[in-house]
């Protein structure tokens, strides 16, 4: 690969990492199918439901393929609209937590698998818990393996909706240390 090509990687997505492990693994990023699914995505208004359903949560639940989506979420959770969110990935979430699911609960994530419907709805019957498919709340275009890029920014679209309406503002966590937000008083 040229130097050009590794500086379009390198600037598109924020780090040398995802170009050297796309690299070595064979893979070759489709920069402008990507840039055009995330800009459609981040351009999109949330669905209002799953806004609501956010923001009115007590803990915010996400499930993923085990592609790390559900733990960048629900740690993006705490920090964008200031709730409690947990990761639950592959099928964690059918296999236990339900014991603790309430009508303060939201799961929330992508496609669930087909042999998990009829049990999804079952846990939803029994302990109130709402669902937010995050491919019904916003469009996100498959990109086969890059697809959990454009379902993160996705997920950070919704989390600032649901921000907005707690009255945060998504850009400025209260107490997280982040770049542009220096924490006083802790």
């Amino acid at each position: 690969r040229d130097a050009l090509q590794r500086r379009i990687y390198r600037d598109e997505f924020g780090g040398f990492m995802v170009a050297a492990v796309a690299e070595r693994a064979g893979h070759t990023p489709p920069l402008a199918a990507l840039a055009e699914a995330i800009a459609r995505t981040l351009a999109a208004a949330p669905e209002p439901t799953a806004v609501a359903a956010i923001a009115g949560a007590q803990r915010v639940w996400w499930c993923d393929d085990e592609s790390g989506l559900a733990d960048e979420l629900a740690l993006k959770t705490m920090e964008i609209p200031g709730l409690p969110g947990l990761a639950l990935p592959g099928t964690l979430g059918l296999h236990g937590p339900e014991e603790v699911f309430g009508p303060g609960d939201v799961i929330a994530g992508l496609r669930p698998y087909a042999d998990d419907l009829a049990l999804r709805e079952r846990v939803v019957a029994s302990t109130g818990v709402r669902i937010v498919d995050l491919e019904a709340a916003l469009p996100i275009t498959d990109l086969g393996p890059w697809t959990p890029l454009v379902a993160l920014a996705a997920g950070w679209r919704l989390l600032a909706a649901a921000a907005v309406a707690r009255g945060r503002d998504p850009a400025r966590p209260l107490r997280a240390r982040k770049v542009g937000n220096p924490a006083t008083g802790i």
